[in-house]
């Protein structure tokens, strides 16, 4: 019989890469913020998260599916506007007494409590007022809304199950493996429904 940790696991593209220590396949951890490299094979793999990380997939592990040919790593990480070493959970460090009002300007690396919060993150400009933002990118295209798991992405790479955890556990839950993944998946589960509102209409 599967165990439960395993038939929870989720599933990640991975990108074939040639290392020192030989072929291996790279995948983006959203969870990490980071490239985490496993033997090539198309199988369930124990996950590479540190000790510490807070991350379930310790617990569950993932599966891994080729994505293309032999690559370099940068292909396997997110088109996001945040460099990987300002990663989520850090960028969220320490406001969790203010987060009603300042989880937004702490996503984008800004403390400063003010109206209306302006950076420039590479060659885009990120603007948040009260709890609106939007993203204007160097070619004029504009992304807009107030979903901060909408946000979370496209700053990290972090899918809305993952942010939606790592957003409960800043308020002060702690779950274990096992509640951190149910979490993730049903959040996961309304996203690809469209994320209907509770007044709204599933699809």
């Amino acid at each position: 019989m599967i165990p439960l940790s395993r038939r929870l696991a989720p599933e990640f593209p991975a990108m074939p890469a040639s290392t020192s220590a030989g072929p291996r396949w790279e995948m983006w951890c959203d969870w990490c913020g980071e490239i985490h490299r496993h033997e090539p094979e198309a199988k369930h793999h124990k996950a590479g998260c540190a000790a510490g990380s807070g991350s379930p997939y310790r617990w569950t592990g993932y599966y891994l599916y080729p994505v293309s040919e032999l690559g370099q790593a940068s292909n396997v990480v997110p088109a996001v506007l945040r460099p990987t070493q300002h990663g989520f959970a850090k960028a969220l460090k320490g406001c969790s007494s203010q987060v009603a009002a300042h989880a937004v300007r702490a996503l984008l690396g800004t403390s400063k409590p003010k109206p209306c919060t302006k950076k420039q993150i590479g060659q885009a400009y990120v603007v948040v007022d009260g709890t609106r933002w939007h993203v204007r990118s160097e070619d004029g295209g504009l992304c807009e809304g107030e979903d901060l798991l909408n946000l979370a992405w496209m700053l990290y790479g972090l899918r809305s199950g993952a942010a939606a955890v790592q957003f409960l556990e800043l308020l002060g839950c702690r779950f274990d493996d096992l509640a951190a993944i149910e979490i993730a998946h049903a959040v996961d589960r309304w996203t690809a429904r469209g994320r209907p509102s509770r007044g709204g209409t599933a699809s």
